[in-house]
């Protein structure tokens, strides 16, 4: 009797399992279903700027060392740079007209600039700075 009561708590237990990840299995397929319908091409929306390095340097090492965050935003269509810096007491916006360089409009927000100056001075000919969404770059297969 012991045995037959044990196999049917197996038998339920199977069930259940299986039904379980069945469901999950579905609600994970309708997720990806969504999710492939929702998002865009692989990298077109992120901003993008190319510039060389020497040329971006320019522009990122003329605030002094206080300041930590720069907004730059990209203008596609007429290749005009903005950026955007506040401290304190101060907000200051400064437009630059490029000859080229600016591949996708959007804003990119840097929050490190020391480490970014760091960066780019470690680098050779052109440098491209792009957008992330919540540290990720979102390029989707």
């Amino acid at each position: 009797v012991h045995s037959d009561v044990r196999e049917e708590q197996d038998r339920c237990f199977a069930t259940r399992t299986e039904e379980h990840h069945t469901e999950n299995r579905t609600r994970q397929e309708t997720h990806l279903e969504w999710a492939s319908r929702t998002r865009e091409p692989v990298g077109d929306w992120m901003p993008t700027l190319v510039l060389d390095k020497d040329e971006l340097l320019g522009h990122i090492t003329q605030f002094p060392q206080s300041i930590n965050d720069l907004r730059l935003d990209l203008s596609e269509d007429k290749q005009v740079m903005t950026y955007a810096v506040g401290y304190q007491t101060h907000y200051l916006r400064v437009k630059r007209t490029l000859t080229s360089g600016i591949d996708k409009a959007g804003s990119i927000i840097i929050s490190d600039l020391a480490k970014l100056v760091t960066f780019v001075k470690k680098c050779k000919g052109q440098v491209t700075l792009k957008q992330m969404a919540n540290g990720h770059d979102h390029l989707w297969n």
